[in-house]
């Protein structure tokens, strides 16, 4: 399997646990409740074992949206920093202009006497 296969698995196993994750939220106890399952019962089950054997994947989930939200706090300071450059630009350029159309005010009251 090539790199290029395992990042794109990586991606889809992040995606679906993403969606999973926003399931679960919404509707903690949907399984258990659809199945007739207690709480106790399902622990017995083979597929919450599973979560054991999942944990490198749930630590590789926790660091790729570690790295996420890093990501976008960096863009938002970025953002952030672009914003107060581009006030700054549009107030250093009004003052630019006020000074052009003030000299040439003054330069037309100069050729009008």
């Amino acid at each position: 399997m090539s790199q290029s296969d395992v990042d794109i698995l990586k991606r889809q196993v992040s995606n679906l646990s993403t969606l999973l994750s926003r399931y679960q939220e919404a509707y903690p106890n949907f399984v258990l409740e659809e199945n007739e399952i207690s709480k106790e019962e399902a622990k017995d089950q083979p597929w919450y074992s599973v979560s054991n054997q999942l944990n490198p994947l749930f630590r590789e989930y926790d660091a790729t949206i570690f790295g996420l939200e890093k990501k976008i706090s960096d863009l938002q300071d970025e953002i952030q920093r672009l914003r107060t450059q581009a006030k700054d630009l549009i107030n250093e350029n009004e003052r630019h202009v006020d000074f052009i159309i003030n000299f040439c005010l003054f330069t037309l009251s100069l050729a009008n006497t």
